[in-house]
């Protein structure tokens, strides 16, 4: 799993424009979503969004949102994760939270291998 991760890591670097105001961009990094609902995989939303984290935690253009502070937010706004996947909830808890740039996505299991998808 860490080279997808790192990829995913890279291009949500790579893809944000960088900050005019020289202070680090905001980042909130938000659990993947199981697409398939398999329950084996469910581990796997966490796992992505912990390990994005703290690849991302390396780049000093970025200020990572805690993740304390993320479940916080879903949990006065009566939210779930998966709630997280309508882009208009997303832009929601984002704002809630004073990030700039919220990365999120989805991954399914195909006969064995996993496909991530993410924005």
């Amino acid at each position: 799993m860490r080279r997808p991760v790192l990829v995913l890591a890279v291009l949500v670097v790579l893809a944000a424009p960088p900050p005019a105001h020289g202070q680090p961009r905001r980042v909130a990094v938000l659990d993947f979503a199981n697409s398939t609902k398999d329950s084996a995989m469910e581990w796997l939303g966490p796992a992505v969004a912990a390990t994005l984290t703290t690849k991302l935690h390396a780049v000093r253009s970025l200020h990572l949102i805690e993740r304390l502070q993320l479940y916080k937010v879903l949990q006065e706004q009566k939210l779930n994760m998966t709630d997280l996947m309508d882009p208009a909830q997303a832009v929601k808890i984002g704002k809630l939270l004073g990030a700039e740039q919220v990365a999120l996505g989805e991954y399914a299991g195909f006969g064995g291998t996993v496909r991530f998808t993410a924005r």
